[in-house]
């Protein structure tokens, strides 16, 4: 099982660092709230010739700023 984590993890980094991940927005809740919003648009990782066909997924994540747990996300894909 860790060793499957640690794969899902350098192929994200891999899909980030080739720009798969795009129009990062960040967005503190307030001063007092110790958690953020991070939303952003991933391109999919199998490409098809249509664009609309398969857009961009749109991606947001719920997270700590503290301790960095994600605490809730989605995607549309």
């Amino acid at each position: 099982m860790l060793r499957m984590k640690a794969k899902q993890q350098l192929r994200s980094g891999i899909f980030y660092h080739d720009r798969h991940v795009h129009s990062i927005e960040y967005h503190d809740v307030s001063e007092s709230c110790s958690h953020c919003i991070v939303r952003c648009l991933v391109i999919p990782s199998i490409p098809t010739s249509n664009q609309k066909k398969n857009p961009d997924h749109r991606v947001w994540v719920i997270m700590s700023n503290v301790t960095g747990n994600v605490h809730s996300a989605d995607c549309n894909c």
